[in-house]
């Protein structure tokens, strides 16, 4: 007769291990969900026309146009740029260009990102080749704000008076905005697409940087490991119970 016996600490940690598995399994089939739905807006923005926005569209207005085209008229803030640090392109590291838009007819302003410059460029001085016109008319994509992941995510510096902060970690708008002179858009921000430029830059940084089907593929990986995370232990324990207590004893 096999005599079997089994680790509970084994099994629990196993089924611990397994369940924080699957719930990563979850999150990136949420992830795929939403990569694919940013994915068909954008390829429907590509031909449909942009929606003209003006001083009086409202913030609602504008969340509801998260991941459109849309198009504007008013005045880049050059002397009061900034960029957004850890950013991407095919020629290598280097920022978000950030520029303060001021909606015709008002005091409204819009925080706009105008694409990638390279990495070396990373003071004032050097953004002034990008000063085009200042009275113009643009087209970007709406964007959502982007706050604080998790605790353990660092933090955008600190705005405080007198202190112009030029440099961001992340595109948090409603901060960014407290050291603007006007009335901010404070959840949205605009990437500008098809603008002008200076030897290729500030490049255009509208994309998707993770595509949905990588999202997809993660989503069965963490379910296949969960599986393993749960019957490898058991099968092991099984064989060398099974190895000591050998039949007839």
């Amino acid at each position: 007769m096999i005599k079997r016996k089994f680790s509970p600490l084994i099994t629990v940690f196993s089924l611990i291990l397994a369940a924080l598995m699957l719930k990563a399994s979850a999150w990136q089939w949420e992830r795929y969900k939403f990569k694919k739905e940013l994915v068909d807006t954008y390829t429907a923005n590509s031909s449909a026309p942009a929606k003209t926005l003006g001083d009086q569209t409202t913030a609602d207005e504008l969340r509801n146009l998260i991941f459109h085209k849309v198009e504007v008229l008013g005045q880049f803030d050059y002397e009061h740029q900034f960029i957004v640090a850890n950013r991407r392109h095919a020629s290598g590291p280097g920022y978000w260009l950030m520029t303060p838009f001021y909606l015709s007819g008002g005091n409204r302003l819009l925080i706009v990102s105008r694409g990638f410059i390279p990495f070396a460029e990373d003071t004032p001085e050097s953004w002034s080749k990008y000063s085009f016109t200042n009275l113009e008319k643009i087209t970007g994509v709406v964007q959502p704000s982007v706050e604080k992941s998790s605790i353990f995510s660092p933090n955008n510096p600190s705005v405080q008076p007198q202190r112009f902060v030029k440099k961001w970690l992340y595109p948090e708008i409603s901060a960014m905005a407290r050291q603007l002179q006007g009335d901010s858009f404070t959840t949205i921000f605009l990437q500008q697409i098809a603008g002008p430029t200076a030897d290729g830059f500030p490049a255009e940084a509208v994309s998707v940087q993770v595509p949905p089907s990588t999202h997809f593929g993660y989503t069965f990986e963490w379910i296949i490991l969960a599986i393993l995370t749960v019957m490898v232990p058991l099968l092991v324990q099984h064989i060398r119970w099974s190895g000591r207590h050998p039949q007839g004893q």
